[in-house]
């Protein structure tokens, strides 16, 4: 919006410079109040002629020209970064999720089921209790890596509601989010 609105003001000023090279006409009145003397009543007209026209206004609407091309360019650019920074906030989203996903269904239950196994295994006198604690270190590691990529996901898709006003999460009536 910053963008368009430079844009639009130099469009302004590039109607502005051809404005100042034609004529300028303009009026006056006046009315003025005496005492006792009759009261004085004036009008007039103004003309004011753009002298220098052909060189100095000319290279104003060519650098007003200029700057309304350039403010263009920069909103094309912003546009573009504004995409960019948007695709790559999905990206990041769906990334975490498809990792986070990896975590939830293969990593953290076959952690635990070696955890169980583990445990199985220790209150059979086969293993000791280091296997056991080993196994939940991993466990809780990966759990943790799942949780930090959850949060990353949420990250990334706050960042992109504040990025494109848009809203992604809404609070429940249970007061979570969705």
């Amino acid at each position: 919006m910053e963008a368009r609105a430079g844009e639009a003001r130099a469009r302004a000023v590039i109607e502005d410079a051809r404005a100042q090279t034609k004529p300028e006409f303009g009026w006056t009145a006046q009315y003025q109040y005496l005492g006792g003397l009759d009261p004085m009543v004036m009008g007039g007209m103004t003309v004011r002629l753009p002298v220098w026209k052909g060189h100095k206004q000319e290279l104003r609407v060519a650098e007003a020209q200029r700057e309304a091309e350039a403010e263009s360019r920069a909103r094309e650019a912003s546009e573009i970064e504004a995409r960019a920074r948007v695709r790559s906030l999905l990206n990041a989203a769906a990334s975490a999720q498809r990792e986070q996903t990896i975590y939830d269904e293969a990593i953290v239950p076959q952690d635990r089921a070696a955890v169980e196994a583990a445990r199985a295994a220790l209150s059979a006198g086969r293993v000791e209790m280091g296997a056991v604690l080993d196994g939940t270190a991993r466990w809780l590691e990966d759990r943790r890596a799942a949780v930090g990529l959850a949060a990353a996901r949420v990250r990334a898709l706050a960042d992109l509601e504040a990025a494109t006003g848009l809203t992604i999460f809404a609070a429940a009536d249970a007061g979570g989010a969705r």
